[in-house]
């Protein structure tokens, strides 16, 4: 239900089919430069969307049946019995919705055409079951269609031209023995690098590399990956599963790599953002990268002076690490976990 895709795109646009009401945005490009605080300014009024089952949902809160202070759950349709994903939703008790809060009665979420502003209905228990059971408490969102950026906000000032740029279904190709045969100049320069002095350097089998990108108007939201089994051994379990990838902002053949990392350095260790949902848009210029799904939502700025941690993040599920395992590059351990 969860399961990560670990297929590639060569080369795509967003398709645009956003929802309802949504405002009319700029799509075009030559929009000057945004301001320096169009999202950062909203971080605090940020909400996570869930998308289950093809749904919108403003998530509330996550019901945690493990772990130091387990939560009683409610009771699962009886057909759960034999099938958990027999159900969607069911209506949540009464004393578990207040105690969650008031709800706003509306918030602004981004569609491919603008902001829109959804109605929040009354809280429901979604069932949002992966590898193991599992609910959320979520309030379904409506007005505005079911292609939804990750991330709402409960403020209604948030500029109408904002556009949600999905990230486009992924592919790969081989990864050629010669990266010249390469057609994608960018996508070309980086392999080239790989294939000399990284992971990927050495014996390689099962490569495959692709870029994924979205198109904002003025410049893209674009990844290139790269990977491959590495090693020497006929013993396809002694071989490594390598894999690079680069993320940044195009502008014909012109690359800006964006370093945005899912937190502070710790330990001398940086978790680097290069997969992503989608880009936010304004005007012709990405201006934020959405990140983390299934299990957060994480909302980086992009531009001039925004810093490379997030704006906002926060975790909406979880589940076995199996369940969600994989890379864009598609390449994964012949032998297990």
């Amino acid at each position: 239900m969860r399961l990560a895709s670990c297929s590639f795109v060569l080369f795509a646009a967003a398709a645009c089919h956003g929802g309802g009401a949504a405002s009319p945005g700029n799509r075009g490009s030559g929009g000057g430069e945004p301001p320096a605080d169009l999202l950062s300014r909203h971080a605090a009024a940020m909400r996570p969307v869930l998308i289950e089952g093809g749904k919108p949902y403003l998530w509330l809160h996550m019901i945690q049946p493990y772990g130091d202070t387990p939560e009683e759950a409610p009771p699962a349709p009886a057909c759960a019995e034999e099938n958990i994903d027999c159900w969607k939703t069911m209506p949540a008790p009464a004393d578990k919705a207040a105690a969650l809060g008031a709800l706003p009665a509306t918030v602004t979420v981004l569609t491919a055409q603008g902001t829109c502003t959804a109605k929040v209905e009354p809280v429901v228990v979604v069932n949002t079951s992966g590898c193991e059971p599992s609910m959320t408490y979520a309030a379904p969102l409506t007005g505005c269609g079911d292609a939804l950026a990750p991330v709402a906000f409960t403020a209604a000032d948030v500029a109408s031209d904002l556009r949600w740029l999905p990230a486009p279904p992924v592919k790969t190709t081989k990864l050629p023995d010669d990266p010249a045969a390469i057609t994608d100049p960018v996508q070309r320069r980086y392999v080239t690098g790989w294939l000399a002095s990284s992971s990927l350097a050495g014996t390689r089998r099962d490569g495959r590399t692709g870029v994924v990108s979205v198109d904002a108007g003025d410049e893209a939201l674009t990844t290139v990956v790269a990977g491959a089994l590495v090693g020497d051994s006929d013993d396809e379990c002694e071989l490594n599963a390598a894999g690079e990838q680069v993320l940044g902002l195009r502008r014909g053949d012109d690359f800006t790599e964006l370093n945005l990392t899912e937190g502070p350095e710790v330990d001398g260790y940086v978790v680097s953002v290069t997969e992503w949902d989608g880009a936010i848009a304004w005007r012709g210029k990405v201006v934020g990268v959405v990140s983390g799904r299934p299990r957060q939502v994480m909302v980086h700025a992009v531009g001039p002076g925004a810093a490379g941690t997030p704006l906002f993040t926060e975790t909406i599920w979880w589940d076995n690490e199996e369940c969600t395992q994989g890379t864009w590059s598609g390449v994964e351990y012949p032998c297990g976990p």
